[in-house]
């Protein structure tokens, strides 16, 4: 389960030129990497943040967008580590989960200080591509009032409910960085009698980041889940959930 298209080839192809330059003024001692892709887009900038075996971009603004993360190394991108590789990977430094997030019509950071446990994931049972994980839910999720009327926290089978999230971590090209990652409320696919929820889930396609080594070191990526069902009365994008992240040491 990922977002429609990131399974197959590249649909789109776009060309541009880009410009690295020493900042000036109060970036007087950072560099920029200006990227332009024309059509009347304006360019994007980031500063550029060296680091060990890595450089990191700090997204400065431009290109429609308002938000973004990159990283860049010597690593090809044809290159991806295996799930045996990402979950191996030390918890020191831990990966840290930065996003901003779209939902209910507002656009917002996540609380700082969230950490992404990728060791405590088990690898799965058919296939070394993935790995999952049955956690606790925390806030409002999984509940009665959350579309599990039945089997969710408050819902009215007694001694049944279940307040936990599926998780799954999947590599979507073998021999390329993409993975995906997908959970929801293990009470959706319960109301449904589904094994896994069929309907609207948290989908996550993400690329994995790799320092010159071609070591892992965690993700960029984006949440796409689009809600299927009708308008609600606060409008059509209401229950969309969309976002911008990373999970990177």
């Amino acid at each position: 389960m990922t977002a429609e298209g990131f399974r197959g080839a590249p649909n789109e192809v776009r060309t541009g030129g880009y410009l690295l330059r020493s900042g000036s003024g109060s970036d007087a001692d950072r560099d920029v990497v200006s990227i332009s892709w024309g059509g009347g887009i304006a360019p994007e900038e980031w500063y550029v943040v060296p680091g060990e075996g890595l450089v990191r971009l700090e997204f400065k603004g431009g290109g429609g967008a308002t938000k973004g993360y990159g990283y860049g190394s010597d690593a090809p991108l044809d290159r991806g580590r295996p799930m045996s590789s990402v979950h191996d990977h030390p918890e020191t430094p831990q990966l840290k989960l930065d996003t901003i997030g779209w939902t209910h019509d507002k656009a917002g950071p996540s609380p700082t200080g969230k950490v992404f446990h990728h060791r405590k994931f088990s690898p799965c049972t058919e296939t070394t591509r993935c790995m999952t994980l049955t956690a606790k839910s925390s806030g409002k999720a999984c509940r009665a009032d959350g579309g599990c009327p039945r089997y969710g926290t408050g819902g009215t089978a007694t001694g049944r409910t279940d307040s936990t999230i599926q998780n799954y971590l999947a590599r979507v090209g073998p021999q390329d960085r993409r993975d995906t990652f997908w959970h929801w409320c293990t009470c959706l696919a319960m109301e449904h009698k589904q094994l896994c929820h069929r309907g609207n889930s948290h989908v996550k396609p993400m690329l994995q980041i790799l320092d010159d080594a071609g070591a892992f070191r965690g993700w960029v990526g984006v949440e796409a889940s689009f809600y299927p069902g009708t308008e609600s009365e606060h409008g059509p994008r209401w229950h969309d959930m969309l976002g911008v992240f990373r999970m990177a040491d």
